[in-house]
């Protein structure tokens, strides 16, 4: 059960990346990298857009699985 949250958690998680960088389409790399910090500072603050509550249920999901798959 932790393994399928743990996956579950890191499919949202990536899911969440691929998104921001697929919003920043036609801009360079360069731009691509600083518009990715700047949602993970946004993250940091807790600027809550649905990207930000994703990431948060994403990391949650996959700390929990990790969590269970060690007891």
């Amino acid at each position: 059960m932790g393994i399928l949250l743990m996956l579950i958690g890191l499919l949202i998680i990536i899911s969440v990346i691929v998104y921001i960088f697929w919003e920043n389409k036609g801009t360079t790399w360069k731009e691509k990298i600083f518009n990715f910090i700047d949602f993970i500072t946004d993250f940091a603050w807790l600027e809550l857009n649905f990207t930000t509550i994703f990431l948060i249920v994403g990391l949650a999901l996959f700390l929990g699985g990790l969590v269970k798959f060690i007891e």
